[in-house]
């Protein structure tokens, strides 16, 4: 399932909720340090949304660590957070690994 926004939960106290909430705009940016070097980079206004977090966090959870254990993780994220809302038209994403592939062994 491909959504329209890019869902970052950022914990309750955090000094990046108090600068978005003073200045909205934002850029996030993400990264393999490992091969294949992927990333993605979104250069935006940021919407913050206090409803569903548990839910969100369920779901990050579960996209990386499976479904059960991302429960597990979430279910053991008990600090209140807010959801940091990103439009995905906004990101650039880049894989490195084809070019590096000939210095990599691959």
């Amino acid at each position: 399932m491909v959504h329209e926004h890019i869902e970052v939960v950022v914990a309750d106290g955090d000094p990046k909720l108090t600068a978005l909430r003073r200045d909205s705009r934002c850029l996030f940016l993400a990264f393999d340090t490992a091969p294949p070097f992927a990333g993605m980079q979104v250069r935006a206004q940021a919407t913050l949304v206090s409803r569903g977090v548990r839910a969100a966090r369920a779901e990050i959870g579960a996209r990386y660590l499976g479904e059960e254990s991302g429960r597990r993780w979430a279910a053991e994220r008990t600090r209140p957070g807010v959801i940091v809302r990103l439009p995905r038209s906004a990101a650039r994403t880049w894989d490195l690994g084809a070019m590096l592939a000939p210095y990599l062994g691959e």
